[in-house]
């Protein structure tokens, strides 16, 4: 372990940990106290601490920032924000495999390049920040890390908005002007549906229920789009 590279790495970071041993924790993979140092602690424990407040911190500042996104959208957005690829990646962005503490035999096998390492280590990492400096910091730190990544997620089409894709085909098409009409509501207040259609020229070209309208038109574009797709 080289203690120096680890403390100048910290400053890249713009961190200064009060206790230095957590952050040491968090980048002591398993492999270090299996081959070299049985009484040292692993990353473990402050990963899964991570991985909860990696997902609280990036849901609570999309609901936040993007109140025009439906559930479904920020549920895709942040499924992909946290994924291993995307924590990998970042992980690579701050350098964080140099300083990971591997054993001999992970060293040997290209442990600091492995994207399940970087993945577990940066969470473990964020898991430390929270410990240590506390929840205005950690938030700060994750959303700067994160912040060109929840751009480019945010831009990128919705697959499942189905509502967008038949808006498209059918401008392509050059067909009728497109609207929704919540046509029924049924159920107690929390716990209501309501049936949407989508109507072409007046015509109901789909219709779907939904515990939201949102999600109500959602499905009515989705039986819609699955007619127009199977005609084409």
């Amino acid at each position: 372990m080289d203690l120096e590279e680890i403390i100048n790495w910290e400053k890249e970071q713009k961190l200064s940990f009060k206790n230095r041993q957590i952050l040491i924790q968090a980048l002591t993979h398993r492999s270090y106290t299996n081959e070299i140092d049985k009484t040292a602690k692993t990353n473990e424990r402050l990963e899964f601490l991570g991985d909860s407040a990696l997902s609280f911190i990036i849901i609570s500042y999309l609901y936040n920032k993007f109140p025009e996104k439906s559930e479904g959208e920020l549920a895709k957005i942040k499924s992909n924000l946290v994924s291993s690829e995307t924590l990998a990646q970042l992980a690579n962005e701050i350098n964080l495999g140099r300083v990971i503490i591997l054993g001999e035999n992970e060293e040997r096998e290209g442990g600091r390049e492995k994207e399940s390492i970087l993945c577990d280590s940066l969470e473990a990492l964020i898991g430390a920040i929270y410990l240590d400096l506390g929840i205005e910091k950690i938030k700060e730190w994750v959303i700067n890390l994160y912040y060109k990544k929840i751009d480019d997620e945010v831009k990128k089409p919705f697959l499942d908005d189905y509502k967008t894709r038949l808006q498209e085909i059918l401008a392509q098409k050059k067909i009728g002007k497109l609207r929704y009409k919540i046509s029924k509501e049924e159920g107690p207040d929390h716990d209501k549906l309501f049936l949407a259609k989508a109507l072409l020229a007046n015509k109901v070209i789909g219709e779907g229920w939904g515990s939201s309208k949102k999600d109500a038109e959602q499905e009515a574009a989705k039986l819609a789009l699955m007619k127009i797709l199977k005609n084409i």
